[in-house]
C-alpha cells in the first residue's frame, strides 16, 4: 500500500525551442519506479535518446522481476543503454545521441537509487537539503580532486560536459546508492535534471520542498517558475515524491482523512476503556466470591474444634464400694469373678492413668510388680473395712435366731438376709 504522493513539472524554458527531456513514474513488478532522462547530442537526437530510454526501462522493470531493486536499475539502465547504441547505428542521423537518468524505486517501505550522468537526486527532511547523488561530468571531477571549489563549478564553462551515460561508447553501470534510504514521516525526494540545478540553488529548492502550506503540485510547479525567472537556459524538469506524516502504513498522502479517521478510531478506543475496565472488575469480584463462598461451604467440619473429652464422665478407678463387691465375688468359691479384659486399643478416648487409685483389672504378668506406697496405705484400708464387716456380720448372727439363720440361707427372708450382709446397704 502506498503511503506517499507523487507530483511532477516539466518545461522547455526560456532559451530552447524543444523539450529534450523525458520522465516516467510506473508500477512494477520491482516497486514503484520514478526516472527522469535528460537528452543530448542535438534537438532531434537528444529527444530521441531520452524518450528512448525511458520507454526499455518501463519494458525492462514491467515484464522482468529482479532479485533486488538495485539490480533492477542496473539491469534497466544497461539495456536503455544498448538499445539508444542500436537505433543510432542504424540512423547515421542520430550518431552521438545519448542521455542522463536519475531513477528511484520505492520497496518494501525503502528507496532505492541509481544514476548516470549529471542529473541529481535530492532528499529533503526537517529543513534540510542532501545530495543523494554524485554528478559523473567533469567539472565534479575537477571538484573531487580539488582543482576546483564548488562555488566555482556553477559557473564554469565545460559544466555540461557529463563523462558516463546513456549511449556513449564504453558506458559504465550506473552508480548506486550504497545503503537505501528509510524515508522520514514528511520527507521528500527530488529528481531533476540540470536545468532546475544550474538556475536555482539548494538552499532556495529546500525552502520551496519544505513549504507544506503549498500542495506537492504546487512545490513542482513553483521549482520551475524560479528556473525559468533565473533565465531557464535549459529545459527543467522535476519529480517529487513526498512520504506521508501522519503513517507509514497509510495509504498515499490525503492528509485529512487518514488523520480523522485515525482520531474517530482512537477516540472511539476511549470510549470503550471504562466499560472494559468495569466488565473486568465485575468479572474478577464474581469470581472471588464464587470462591469464597464456595470454599465456607465445603469446608465446614474442618472449621470445628475436636471436642475434649469430659473429665467428670470418665472412670479412671472402682470407687471403695465397688471394689468391696468385686473382692467379696472374688471371694466366693461358686461364683468365679471373670478379670475383667484390658481397655481395647481402639477405645475412642484414652485417658491417662491417676496413680492415685489402684487398678483392679490389671493383665496377668509373671513379673509381679513392686508396691508402692500409696498401695500400701490403700490394702490397710481394705483390711480395716473387712474387719469391719465381719464384726458386724458376727454381732447380727448373734441376734438372730437359728430359725431365721435357716431362713435366710433359703433365700426367704429378705430382711434377714439384708441383716446378715451389711455390704448390701452400702450398694
Amino acid at each position: 500500500m502506498q503511503n506517499y504522493l507523487i507530483a511532477k513539472a516539466t518545461d522547455t524554458g526560456r532559451a530552447r525551442e524543444l523539450n529534450e527531456d523525458s520522465m516516467t513514474v510506473f508500477k512494477s513488478r520491482n516497486g514503484h519506479v520514478l526516472a527522469v532522462c535528460d537528452g543530448m547530442g542535438g534537438q532531434a537526437a537528444g529527444d530521441t535518446a531520452s524518450k528512448l530510454a525511458v520507454t526499455i526501462i518501463e519494458d525492462i522493470l514491467t515484464d522482468n522481476t529482479f532479485s533486488t531493486p538495485e539490480d533492477a536499475i542496473r539491469r534497466s539502465v544497461m539495456a536503455a543503454n544498448q538499445g539508444v547504441l542500436n537505433r543510432a547505428a542504424q540512423n547515421p542521423e542520430l550518431m552521438g545521441m545519448g542521455s542522463t537518468c536519475v531513477m528511484l524505486i520505492v520497496r518494501d517501505g525503502k528507496v532505492f537509487c541509481g544514476w548516470v550522468g549529471d542529473s541529481r537526486i535530492y532528499y529533503i527532511a526537517n529543513h534540510t537539503i542532501r545530495q543523494v547523488s554524485h554528478d559523473q561530468s567533469y567539472v565534479q571531477e575537477l571538484v573531487d580532486s580539488g582543482q576546483i571549489t564548488p562555488e566555482e563549478a556553477l559557473h564554469h564553462p565545460q559544466k555540461n560536459e557529463i563523462t558516463n551515460g546513456i549511449g556513449v561508447e564504453g558506458m559504465t553501470p550506473p552508480e548506486l546508492l550504497t545503503i537505501p534510504i528509510l524515508p522520514e514521516p514528511g520527507s521528500v525526494f527530488l529528481l531533476c535534471s540540470d536545468g532546475l540545478t544550474g538556475m536555482v540553488s539548494d538552499a532556495q529548492i529546500e525552502r520551496v520542498v519544505s513549504n507544506n502550506e503549498m500542495s506537492l503540485q504546487q512545490r513542482a510547479d513553483r521549482l520551475v517558475e524560479l528556473a525559468n525567472e533565473a533565465g531557464g537556459l535549459d529545459n527543467i524538469t522535476v519529480e517529487l515524491i513526498q512520504f506521508e506524516k501522519e503513517s507509514q502504513t497509510a495509504g498515499p498522502l490525503s492528509p485529512a482523512k487518514p488523520g480523522k479517521a485515525s482520531a474517530q478510531a482512537q477516540n472511539g478506543m476511549r470510549k470503550y476503556f471504562p466499560v472494559m475496565g468495569i466488565g473486568v472488575l465485575v468479572i474478577a469480584l464474581a469470581i472471588g466470591g464464587y470462591s469464597l463462598f464456595s470454599n465456607s461451604d465445603s469446608t465446614p467440619e474442618l472449621a470445628k474444634p475436636r471436642q475434649k473429652p469430659k473429665v467428670e464422665e470418665l472412670t479412671i478407678g472402682p470407687s471403695n464400694q465397688e471394689r468391696d463387691v468385686q473382692e467379696d465375688k472374688t471371694e466366693t468359691p461358686s461364683k468365679p469373678q471373670q478379670p475383667n479384659s484390658p481397655q481395647q486399643p481402639n477405645s475412642p478416648q484414652q485417658p491417662s492413668v491417676n496413680t492415685n487409685s489402684r487398678q483392679i483389672t490389671k493383665p496377668a504378668t509373671n513379673t509381679p510388680s513392686t508396691p508402692t506406697p500409696q498401695d500400701v496405705r490403700n490394702g490397710a484400708e481394705r483390711d480395716n473395712q473387712d474387719q469391719q464387716s465381719n464384726q458386724q456380720i458376727h454381732e447380727a448372727k448373734q441376734e438372730l435366731t437359728e430359725e431365721e439363720i435357716e431362713a435366710a440361707k433359703k433365700g426367704n427372708d429378705l430382711d434377714v438376709d439384708n441383716r446378715l450382709n451389711p455390704l448390701n446397704n452400702k450398694k
